[in-house]
């Protein structure tokens, strides 16, 4: 036989169904190589090496191993794929979709944007991250270490605690409680409490000062360095429903006169028990009427003041023996009420 001869056939049918299980087995066996210029048809093919310049597969395609310099593809389900670059279509290509989301596990990830429901990593650089929210995997979890400080602006921030060696604020509002400062016995210097309404100062000097006023206190004194004013209460006696004089203010002036006896209230408003006032509290009353005045069994007499103290239910006067005299007070017949 002419093995160099070429012979030509319409057709060629081998009736054999004889399976193949490798090279050398099956209904033919062709030592060389197949040139086929047309369309190859078969249920399986099984080959230690594929080389193919396009491929279109239209159903499931089964695959161990596929290396391929361009693939196209609309869907790709395999359990590992090994690559060394994934270079999307266009800008619109994305992993996964709003319905089929993935876990991505890297030691790099490189992105102009990366949108993500929720992202796990050790490690991330970039020049801008854009979130709706940063959940910790748990307490332990921060932002920045002591080597690597971060610059936070944000417009709110909500937190259990803040540790900062230097804060500045342009304004601070706080709704609960707020402690400043730890002395050293352990003790915040400013503590407030907002059940109670109470703001509670710890220490050994407190300044007050202004441009030319201060106040100063400390263990043994309070040093006022200034003009002490203290707002006063002016009553017009002849204006009263009754004969009780209920104070608001340490300081009263009686103003203007009525024969009567008046006594001084055990309570700031009237008829309100929660406004009796405590025991040490002081009281000046000056007349400055036309007359002398009686208030709780003691005679004020014109231009001259009294002191009254609070203890046990009762205002006691504090006996000034009339040389407390404001001169140069001078009333006339026709005067209600005159300061000269």
């Amino acid at each position: 036989m002419n093995h160099n001869q070429d012979y030509a056939f319409n057709s060629l049918k081998i009736i054999s169904n004889s399976e193949s299980y490798d090279n050398n087995s099956g209904s033919i066996i062709i030592n060389g190589g197949i040139g086929c210029k047309k369309t190859i048809h078969c249920n399986t093919i099984c080959s230690d090496n594929a080389c193919f310049k396009s491929i279109n597969i239209t159903d499931n395609f089964n695959i161990d191993i596929l290396n391929l310099n361009n693939l196209i593809c609309n869907n790709i389900q395999s359990d590992i794929i090994n690559y060394s670059k994934i270079i999307p279509i266009d800008s619109n290509s994305t992993i996964g979709d709003d319905l089929n989301k993935v876990d991505i596990i890297s030691n790099n990830i490189n992105v102009q944007n990366l949108i993500s429901d929720n992202q796990k990593s050790d490690f991330i650089s970039s020049n801008i991250i854009k979130f709706n929210s940063i959940l910790p995997i748990d307490q332990s979890n921060y932002i920045g270490n002591c080597n690597n400080k971060v610059n936070i602006c944000s417009k709110k921030i909500i937190s259990d605690f803040i540790y900062s060696k230097k804060s500045e604020f342009n304004s601070l509002d706080v709704n609960n409680d707020l402690s400043i400062s730890k002395n050293y016995n352990n003790k915040f210097m400013i503590n407030t409490n907002t059940q109670e309404n109470i703001t509670t100062l710890n220490f050994d000097i407190l300044n007050l000062n202004n441009t030319f006023n201060n106040i100063k206190i400390n263990d043994d004194v309070i040093i006022l360095d200034g003009i002490n004013v203290i707002n006063y209460q002016i009553i017009n006696l002849n204006e009263l429903n009754n004969e009780y004089i209920f104070p608001n203010k340490s300081v009263i002036i009686i103003s203007d006169f009525k024969n009567c006896n008046f006594k001084i209230s055990n309570y700031k408003i009237n008829n309100d028990e929660s406004s009796i006032f405590l025991n040490g509290s002081t009281l000046k009353i000056i007349n400055l009427s036309c007359y002398s005045i009686n208030i709780n069994h003691n005679i004020i007499t014109q231009n001259n003041y009294m002191d009254f103290i609070f203890y046990n239910l009762n205002w006691l006067s504090l006996n000034n023996n009339n040389n407390n005299i404001i001169q140069n007070n001078i009333c006339n017949d026709d005067d209600d009420f005159s300061i000269c």
